[in-house]
């Protein structure tokens, strides 16, 4: 049925109800001025609205869904808004002037742009590679972006992980971190006993480290005598004993 002025329909139950609308493939509807439905089921309502292949939704004044033109038609793209369009196949653009090109994709909001295509895709820390199916969802373009809130958090291997996840998982591995630091450093060592004058241990010693697999306090009993290392002793006056066991 064609009821506006210059209109046409073709296909059973078309219908085609705007001036120079035309709308074309069995129960497809064009409704407004300049309207243009063509595929089955293909809906397309608004100004200049036109919707392109079987099951393409355009709704808004200026709207596109399908590739308009294209020598294969996608199918059951939907375009939502003012200005908006959808034209990769299954896409979704849902705002004004919101675009989405890529298969699959989905554009959420105003002048958001969904243009990334399924591929195969490679983690820059871990290496892990990993491949999609369908275009990526945008909520925003290069240089506008916005904010996912009210997230809970993911359960999933593929789930969406938000901010309190992500605290958790840092100070988790800080502590982690800091408990292997603190395993793996070596003994400082005990001041040990020191007797006689001028002997080289006392109240204020000087820490040697070292990693010995047993210690034991150094011991400096002669006068003026100094031991440094696990087990030393030096006893004899102005002696020395420096290492494990000297």
């Amino acid at each position: 049925m064609a009821s506006g002025l210059g209109s046409s329909a073709y296909g059973a139950g078309s219908t085609a109800s705007g001036e120079g609308s035309s709308a074309s493939g069995a129960s497809a509807y064009a409704g407004g001025n300049v309207a243009t439905a063509s595929g089955a089921s293909s809906v397309a309502l608004g100004v200049s609205a036109t919707a392109q292949g079987g099951g393409s939704i355009a709704l808004g004044n200026g709207a596109v869904a399908g590739l308009v033109g294209a020598g294969t038609t996608p199918t059951n793209d939907v375009a939502i808004g003012s200005g908006s369009g959808a034209t990769a196949g299954s896409s979704m653009a849902l705002g004004a002037n919101a675009d989405a090109t890529a298969t699959g994709g989905v554009a959420l909001g105003a002048n958001s742009i969904a243009n990334r295509a399924a591929g195969t895709f490679v983690v820059p820390i871990s290496g892990t590679g990993f491949t999609t199916l369908m275009g990526a969802v945008s909520v925003g373009s290069s240089g506008s972006q916005r904010q996912v809130i009210n997230v809970a958090p993911g359960t999933q291997l593929t789930d969406a992980v938000n901010l309190s996840q992500l605290d958790s998982a840092v100070v988790s591995l800080n502590h982690a971190i800091a408990a292997q630091a603190a395993a793996a450093a070596p003994p400082v060592a005990n001041p040990g006993t020191g007797s006689g004058s001028g002997s080289g241990s006392g109240s204020a010693p000087t820490f040697i480290s070292g990693n010995p697999t047993t210690y034991s306090a150094p011991v400096a009993s002669g006068s003026n005598a100094t031991s440094a290392g696990s087990g030393s002793a030096a006893s004899a006056a102005n002696s020395t004993a420096v290492g494990t066991g000297a």
